[in-house]
C-alpha cells in the first residue's frame, strides 16, 4: 500500500550534507509520524535509510525520553555506551534508545533509536532507526514536537479528509502552493 497525504511539517539541518526532515502520512487508515534524513551531494539527493516511523502514541513517549537524555547528558549523568530506554513498539517490537560511542574516535558519542524485534525468526535490530550524534537530540525532539501535534490534528479531524467545513469567506481564496514550505532541493518527494 503506498502512503498517501504526505505532509513536510519541519526540517533541521544537520550539517553541509545531511538534514532531518519531519513529516506525517497517511497508510491505509493509519496516520504516521517519520523522521528521516535527507542526503543533498554531487552524487545523491533524496532520503536515506536512516528514519523512523511512528503512530502518535510512540512519539509521544519518545520525546520525554530525548529531552530527559539530553539533560542527563549535559549534566553527566549519562555515561555513554548505554542502553538508555526501551519503548512499545507492538508485540514482537520495541524502540530502543542507546547512546553509542564511536569505534575509532572515544569522543564521538551517537544517539540510536532503533526498533529492536523479538520473533522466532530474527531477534535483535532492525534498519528501522535512525543515529545522530547527540549534539541533534535537541533538535529530534523538537523535530517530533511538531509531529506529534500534526498527528493530534488527524485525530481530532482538523486536517485531511476529515477536516471541518470552512466558512465561505475562507473558501473563495486561491488554492495553496502544494510546495510552498518545501525546500527546493525536496519538492520531489512532496
Amino acid at each position: 500500500m503506498e502512503p498517501t497525504e504526505v505532509e513536510l511539517l519541519h526540517t533541521a539541518r544537520i550539517d553541509d550534507e545531511f538534514e532531518l526532515c519531519f513529516t506525517t502520512y497517511s497508510l491505509g487508515k493509519r496516520r504516521l509520524g517519520s523522521a528521516r534524513i535527507f542526503r543533498n551531494n554531487h552524487k545523491y539527493c533524496g532520503p536515506t535509510k536512516s528514519g523512523i516511523d511512528m503512530p502518535r502514541y510512540q512519539v509521544d513517549a519518545l520525546i520525554p525520553v530525548l529531552r530527559r537524555l539530553s539533560d542527563e547528558l549535559e549534566r553527566g549523568l549519562c555515561a555513554p555506551p548505554c542502553e538508555y530506554a526501551s519503548l512499545d513498539a507492538g508485540r514482537t517490537a520495541n524502540w530502543l534508545v542507546q547512546v553509542l560511542v564511536h569505534d575509532t574516535r572515544p569522543d564521538g558519542q551517537f544517539l540510536d533509536v532503533r526498533k529492536f524485534v523479538t520473533s522466532d525468526n530474527y531477534t535483535g535490530p532492525t534498519r528501522k532507526g535512525i543515529r545522530l550524534t547527540v549534539d541533534h537530540i535537541d533538535q529530534l525532539a523538537d523535530g517530533l514536537e511538531h509531529v506529534s501535534v500534526s498527528l493530534h490534528s488527524w485525530r481530532e479531524g482538523l486536517s485531511g479528509l476529515f477536516a471541518p467545513a470552512k466558512p465561505e469567506y475562507e473558501q473563495s481564496e486561491p488554492p495553496a502552493d502544494p510546495g510552498r514550505g518545501v525546500p527546493d532541493h525536496l519538492k520531489g518527494y512532496f
